[in-house]
């Protein structure tokens, strides 16, 4: 089979690495694959399949004027749920029937509950739809939508053991796998709610030294986001001392040097307000580091050695009429303190992604190029 894939493809980020996981099976399994990358600059890969750049506001032409050209027999939407829903919604009104002829599918995460009713009708759309945890998976089946999980588990790549060189050639981190310290992975986003992840570290950083003990924080995100949390600003609110925090600045890290910061880190901390599969998560105890996590979404399934933060309030979030979950900051520096101490590092196991190509191959071998009449119907009342 020809398969399309149309993809958020930003360097380092979660979708990229979902997108090369997804091309691998499929190329695997003997298909033609062909990505095409939003904001993916054209850098030259090594990639067994045709990787295109492509234009945010250019997607449904591309697909259409693709299909044109080669023929293919799958398209395959790599995104979050509503830049899918706007795909689809241009490729009904500008080509709706070449978009029936067409099987198509969506592979993305599920970040918060319920599935909106405009996001319902919109996933209906799709052939198939694969959500990449069993949350997400429970949500889009409580709504009518027919869905395969593609269960999800880190390359193999994370598994393998890191050389100490991997942290040398960067100043910012010279010695930090000598002392011990805590560390966060995530987009400076407020999503992440990165200024809980402060307040709790800062709090386990204090009672650390009380005891006479070094721990350190080393928040690995974008500091300067323009739309993120203002971190200059939690640090002082904090009363963070110098070396007490270090920011890194993601982009500037390999994937080498990140692995490494797993092995070495004693516990992983992530204070989410909603998570559809957090990548982070599975990375870090993939070389065997502890995660301490918001009690919410997706992240509990991820989670196998470690602890869960309770949710202290849950709020409305007006994008997707969805929730967020704000954590309990004195829950979370109880149960990091607890993880600090105790928790065993074990490497834990997950599902190879490689399976995915066999499963979506039988997903959309058996589905025809129409939607499902009845998915249709159950969105159409949800409206």
């Amino acid at each position: 089979m020809k398969f399309t894939i149309v993809a958020s493809y930003q360097f380092h980020s979660g979708y990229e690495s979902l997108t090369n996981s997804l091309a691998q099976a499929l190329h695997q399994r003997g298909h033609t694959v062909t990505v095409l990358g939003v904001g993916y600059g054209g850098l030259e890969h090594v990639f067994p399949w045709t990787l295109i750049p492509c234009p945010a506001s250019y997607v449904p032409q591309a697909v259409y004027r693709l299909h044109k050209q080669s023929a293919y027999d799958c398209l395959l939407f790599v995104m979050d749920i509503p830049n899918i829903v706007v795909n689809l919604a241009v490729l009904q009104r500008d080509q709706p029937a070449w978009l029936a002829s067409v099987k198509t599918g969506g592979v993305f995460p599920v970040e918060s509950d319920p599935v909106s009713p405009k996001w319902a009708k919109g996933l209906a759309a799709l052939t198939q739809r694969f959500p990449l945890t069993s949350f997400g998976l429970n949500e889009l089946q409580s709504v009518g939508l027919d869905a395969v999980r593609l269960p999800y588990g880190p390359a193999t790549f994370w598994y393998e053991p890191p050389s100490s060189a991997d942290l040398d050639r960067y100043p910012i981190l010279k010695g930090v796998a000598a002392r011990p310290f805590i560390l966060t992975v995530a987009k400076n986003q407020h999503r992440k709610n990165l200024v809980a992840s402060m307040e709790i570290a800062r709090e386990a950083i204090a009672h650390a030294e009380a005891r006479g003990e070094s721990l350190t924080y080393v928040l690995v995100t974008d500091p300067k986001n323009p739309e993120g949390w203002d971190l200059q600003k939690a640090a002082v609110e904090n009363n963070y001392l110098p070396g007490q925090l270090i920011l890194v600045e993601r982009s500037i890290l390999s994937a080498k040097a990140l692995r490494a910061l797993y092995f070495h880190a004693r516990a992983f901390l992530l204070t989410s307000l909603a998570e559809g599969i957090g990548l982070p998560v599975y990375e870090a105890q993939a070389q065997g580091c502890p995660v301490v996590a918001t009690n919410c979404c997706a992240i509990p399934e991820a989670v196998r050695s470690g602890a869960l933060i309770d949710v202290d309030r849950r709020t409305p979030y007006p994008w997707g009429d969805t929730h967020h979950y704000w954590v309990d900051v004195e829950d979370g520096v109880k149960k990091l303190e607890q993880v600090l101490a105790d928790a065993p590092r074990v490497i834990a196991e997950y599902p190879d992604a490689n399976a995915w190509g066999a499963l979506i191959e039988q997903a959309m071998s058996a589905k025809t190029t129409q939607p499902n009449a009845e998915v249709l119907d159950c969105a159409k009342e949800l409206v």
